[in-house]
């Protein structure tokens, strides 16, 4: 088990990892729009993890030296980790950052493991959207009422880490999309080739 870090080290996850759209046209610029976005909020969700450690090491210090930590340090924690994890997720698909048991799919040939990705990408974006229909109906019902964590006496605003949640469904669909499209088109591609003539099989028959 390892992180799937390219598709040629995890074939049966594989995918654009460069950021760069491998189709062209109206296409391949909105394709490219969605992976920038996607760095973008996964730059935001690490300078939230920065933030988060800087406030912690605050919060410590002061408690060692006045014997009280900094007012909302749970809730902002709360609020930190929940929205930092939800805007990494869309990056993590596109650069296939998260870990990969490859050990089974290696043993596939090209058609299965082109398929594999197809179906695989399929459920994940039905989960997404999934998700996504009950996530954001919440994000605008919190956003009326205001809603806020912690307790009585210290509250903060939890309304924005249900906006980021949301946010990070629905690019990460958006992401899957992608990767869908993308699957879908290698298996096509691999369905035309004859038996024997993709560049693993003959390697593999010498």
């Amino acid at each position: 088990m390892k992180p799937a870090t390219s598709a040629a080290e995890s074939p049966a996850l594989g995918g654009p990892t460069t950021g760069v759209s491998s189709f062209g046209g109206i296409v391949g610029v909105i394709f490219n729009a969605i992976h920038f976005v996607s760095r973008v909020a996964a730059r935001v969700s690490g300078g939230i993890t920065a933030a988060l450690m800087l406030l912690i090491v605050v919060s410590v210090v002061k408690r060692a030296t006045t014997g009280i930590a900094l007012p909302l340090m749970v809730q902002l924690v709360e609020i930190g980790l929940v929205s930092l994890v939800a805007l990494g997720l869309a990056h993590t698909w596109q650069t296939r950052s998260h870990v990969g048991i490859d050990l089974f799919v290696n043993m596939l040939g090209p058609r299965m493991r082109a398929l594999l990705k197809t179906i695989s990408s399929i459920v994940v974006l039905a989960l997404c959207i999934y998700l996504i229909n009950w996530l954001v109906p919440e994000v605008f019902r919190s956003i009326g009422r205001s809603e806020t964590i912690g307790m009585a006496s210290e509250r903060a605003l939890f309304w924005p880490a249900r906006a980021a949640i949301a946010f990070g469904f629905v690019w990460l669909a958006l992401e899957v999309l992608i990767s869908t499209v993308t699957s879908a088109r290698e298996l096509i591609d691999a369905l035309r080739r004859p038996r024997g003539d993709s560049a693993e099989e003959v390697a593999a028959h010498g």
